[in-house]
């Protein structure tokens, strides 16, 4: 969920703080969590991890009957 600029201004406002004072306030937490991560961007990573670990397990598992068939064909 981003964060509602107009929205905090509004309510700092409501509070009593003077417009401009809102407005920086709500730049300066808008500019400090504008890179954090959100959780649909988590969650993708998350799958991305998964899936990566999910190949490298396929190619170790390959890579093991590879080795397992070259060594009984060679007795």
């Amino acid at each position: 969920m981003a964060f509602d600029v107009q929205r905090a201004n509004r309510r700092l406002s409501d509070a009593g703080l003077d417009e401009r004072a809102a407005e920086g306030v709500t730049d300066v937490v808008d500019s400090a969590t504008s890179g954090l991560a959100t959780e649909s961007s988590l969650l993708a990573l998350r799958a991305e991890i998964y899936r990566a670990l999910w190949i490298q397990g396929a190619g170790i598992i390959a890579a093991t009957a590879a080795i397992v068939a070259i060594a009984t064909a060679l007795g």
